[in-house]
């Protein structure tokens, strides 16, 4: 067994340097280092393309090999175009078999990108960049050429693990709750618009901040808030570690709370206080 996750270990590709040529490499980097690095990348990267044809050809094989598939063939290859992270668009050869039953565990038959690459594209975009600067600037920041419809499906990518984030159970005490809304920009149909959002930061017995929750709602519903607070508790947050929550002066929302967290007592946010008390019309004397 120990042989065996050796063996795994072992890289797929390796690369050698020829000593007896570093001298002329080296003189192409000092002539013009962006374009020896072009060079250099376009090397890895035709090699990477080399060994995954390998890779494909050997799969091939032990398909065809089994017992089920005797009366089964080769049928030649595609080319194909494949997006891989950190190297850019790869030229495969792709085989193909007579009864087209084969199915790549290496790559997948829809896949064109990289799934790395979808999580990157979905992250950038979730940080502000749009559809159509993403589109525009991918070849640049990926290596590859994407098209907005691309960028909107990547966002799939990492829905399962933001979901499944913001559902998790909540295992540790929070002895502070910080309870405010925002606004989040949405895009619908080709339009941006501010979905109003509630949420909620835990504060733990180590001083850690956590966000606990993020739900679509009015801030100024105080019911929409009992929601959020029911929520919490279904996941698993313990209601007698909760000593205080810090909020606006929305009416309602300080009953609601305490009447949740009937150990806890509110205080009022600073930030919110003072801009309330700098809005106020000054009088002069």
């Amino acid at each position: 067994m120990k042989d065996k996750e050796e063996r795994i270990k072992q890289p797929i590709i390796k690369l050698e340097v020829n000593v007896a040529e570093v001298g002329s490499v080296l003189e192409a980097f000092a002539k013009n280092r962006l374009h020896a690095l072009e060079t250099f990348t376009s090397d890895i990267r035709q090699s990477v393309s080399h060994t995954i044809n390998q890779l494909l050809h050997a799969e091939m094989s032990l398909f065809l090999g089994a017992n089920e598939q005797q009366d089964n063939k080769r049928n030649g290859y595609r080319m194909r175009e494949y997006a891989l992270k950190g190297l850019g668009t790869l030229q495969l050869r792709f085989p193909r078999d007579r009864a087209g039953k084969f199915e790549s565990i290496v790559l997948p038959t829809s896949e064109r990108i990289d799934p790395r690459l979808r999580s990157d594209l979905a992250l950038l975009h979730l940080a502000g960049l749009s559809n159509r600067t993403l589109a525009l600037m991918s070849n640049r920041l990926l290596g590859i050429e994407v098209s907005k419809d691309t960028v909107s499906s990547s966002l799939a990518t990492i829905q399962p693990a933001a979901e499944a984030w913001l559902t998790r159970p909540l295992t540790e005490k929070y002895w502070a709750l910080y309870v405010d809304g925002t606004n989040f920009k949405i895009q619908r149909r080709g339009s941006t618009e501010k979905e109003p959002t509630l949420v909620v930061l835990g504060i733990n017995e180590n001083g850690y901040r956590s966000v606990l929750a993020i739900e679509p709602g009015t801030k100024d519903n105080a019911e929409c808030w009992r929601t959020v607070f029911a929520e919490l508790k279904r996941r698993g947050l313990d209601v007698e570690a909760v000593r205080v929550g810090i909020m606006d002066g929305l009416p309602g929302l300080e009953r609601v709370f305490v009447e949740e967290f009937p150990k806890a007592v509110t205080a009022r946010c600073w930030v919110h206080a003072s801009r309330n008390a700098l809005a106020k019309p000054k009088f002069q004397g």
